[in-house]
């Protein structure tokens, strides 16, 4: 039952985080939803086990134009074989963005990486209902409302289309351990080691640093 499992969103921005929480608590979902303010591209191990998750989402991710930020970008080789260690065997990776550089990375990226394969990608426009669209790609919004809702229904998307920008998808799914040539791993440091600690790092502030952030246009 989908009403029944669990969700867990990571996000850096404190008055993001802040929003998403009021949105929880108004839905009466504290039961199965959270929110943590944390830098999931350096905690995420400290949050879940080996194949625990179905479906990993990343929704308009900071594009990081400079060439010298590539290695900043949320999708990249090193950062898929850590999601890879955390997805269930066929479990699938969204990620959606307007900037279409940065899904042509997305696929390219994917595409290269043995722990997955290219599931479905697609260039979507917010007319009526997606009627422009080809049938396959009308037909599998139907079927996927995980799509659905995160190119419609999140704040970041409802942005995107009232600027009338197309929004490009792409869902890579996670392949099974013997058809890799390794299996996939990760390195806790220490630090993180301990059961124990796996709770202190949740509230836990993350600084990056702010200039270099700010000049990243």
């Amino acid at each position: 039952d989908e009403k029944k499992k669990k969700i867990l969103a990571l996000e850096i921005r404190s008055k993001v985080v802040e929003f998403v929480k009021r949105r929880i608590n108004a839905l009466n979902l504290q039961d199965r939803i959270a929110c943590v303010r944390t830098n999931a591209m350096i905690h995420l191990p400290h949050f879940l086990h080996k194949a625990e998750i179905e479906k990993m989402f990343f929704c308009f991710p900071d594009p990081h134009f400079k060439a010298k930020n590539f290695r900043r970008r949320i999708i990249s080789k090193a950062l898929l074989t850590e999601y890879a260690f955390f997805l269930k065997p066929y479990g699938f990776l969204y990620a959606i963005t307007d900037v279409s550089q940065l899904h042509k990375w997305h696929l390219d990226t994917c595409r290269n990486h043995p722990s997955f394969h290219i599931y479905f990608h697609a260039t979507f426009h917010h007319d009526s209902n997606y009627q422009g669209q080809s049938a396959e790609e009308q037909q599998y919004l139907q079927c996927d409302p995980f799509l659905l809702a995160i190119i419609s229904h999140t704040e970041e998307a409802k942005k995107v289309a009232r600027a009338q920008n197309p929004i490009y998808c792409l869902i890579a799914q996670r392949l099974p351990d013997d058809q890799l040539p390794f299996s996939p791993s990760i390195v806790v440091s220490s630090s993180s080691g301990d059961a124990n600690k796996r709770n202190e790092v949740v509230e836990a502030d993350v600084f990056f640093d702010q200039e270099q952030d700010n000049n990243d246009d």
